[in-house]
C-alpha cells in the first residue's frame, strides 16, 4: 500500500522572507510539506545568527500562522531558541498552527552564532498523516551516524534544511561528487527519499549557494542546477511512500 506525498521546496534570497506569488504556487498545488531552509528568517545585514533569537517567539508565531494559510505542514525555517545557557538551532514541523515535533541541531559548527549554539541530544522523526519524517540541519550531514540513528527510527522521508556557503572556483563535479557523498549516501543508507533545502544571498557577513536537491535510494531525481544557485527556486516533488 503506497500513500501519496506532495512537498514544495523554496529556494529563496536569503533573510527576504517569501514572496506572494510563492505562497499562491503553495495552495495552488496542494502541497502538504512547504520546505524552507535554514536561518531562512536571519536578515542579511545581521553580523551573526544570534541577532534573530530575540525574534523566535515571534517568527514562530509567524510559522504557524501560515501553516493555517497555506493549509499545510511547514519544515524550516530554523529558529534560534534560548535555553538560558546558549541557543538551539531548532527545525520545527508546523501544521495547522501546532507544533507536531521538533528537532535541535546536533552537530553544529564550532563558530556558530559566536560559539554559543548549544549540540541537541535526540534524533527525531516526525508522525505526519501517516507517514514518518525524519529531520536533519545542515552540518548534520557530515558525520554518517547522523543517518544511521534517524534510520533506526525507520523514516519514510528526510527534511534537512541547510545554508551553503559559497565556494569560489568549485566545479561542477566537485559539487556532484559532494552531493553523492553526503546527501545520495544518505538516502541509501536510510533508504528513503533526502530533500535538501538551501537558500542564496547573505548571512553574517557569508555569501551562500542555493543547492537544493532531492536523492532517493535509486539517484538524485531534482538539483538545482551550478549556473542557477544564486537564483530562486521553487520545486514541487510528489513521492508515494510504500506504508508498512
Amino acid at each position: 500500500m503506497t500513500k501519496n506525498l506532495v512537498i514544495a521546496l523554496f529556494q529563496g534570497d536569503h533573510g527576504r522572507g517569501i514572496p506572494e506569488t510563492i505562497k499562491n504556487r503553495v495552495k495552488k498545488a496542494a502541497v502538504d510539506i512547504f520546505c524552507l531552509p535554514e536561518y531562512f528568517m536571519v536578515s542579511p545585514e545581521a553580523e551573526s545568527v544570534l541577532d534573530s533569537a530575540d525574534h523566535h517567539d515571534e517568527y514562530l508565531q509567524y510559522f504557524k500562522e501560515l501553516s493555517r494559510e497555506l493549509d499545510c505542514a511547514l519544515v524550516g525555517p530554523t529558529l534560534l531558541l534560548n535555553s538560558g545557557g546558549g541557543y538551539y538551532n531548532v527545525c520545527y514541523f508546523i501544521s495547522q498552527g501546532e507544533i507536531m515535533g521538533q528537532y535541535k541541531k546536533i552537530h553544529p559548527f564550532k563558530n556558530e552564532g559566536r560559539g554559543q549554539v548549544l549540540p541537541g541530544t535526540e534524533y527525531t522523526v516526525v508522525p505526519f498523516r501517516g507517514i514518518r519524517i525524519g529531520l536533519l540541519i545542515c552540518a548534520d550531514v557530515l558525520y554518517p551516524e547522523s543517518y544511521s540513528r534517524v534510520a533506526s527510527q525507520r523514516p519514510d522521508l528526510i527534511i534537512i534544511p541547510v545554508t551553503s556557503p559559497y565556494q569560489d572556483g568549485e566545479s561542477a563535479e566537485a559539487k556532484f561528487k559532494r552531493d553523492d557523498e553526503l546527501f545520495l549516501s544518505g538516502a541509501r543508507l536510510a533508504n528513503c527519499p533526502v530533500v535538501k533545502i538551501g537558500s542564496y544571498g547573505m548571512i553574517a557577513g557569508r555569501r551562500l549557494q542555493g543547492r537544493s536537491l532531492v536523492a532517493t535510494p535509486e539517484g538524485i531525481i531534482f538539483r538545482v542546477a551550478p549556473e542557477a544557485e544564486s537564483k530562486e527556486a521553487f520545486k514541487i516533488v510528489e513521492f508515494a511512500i510504500r506504508l508498512a
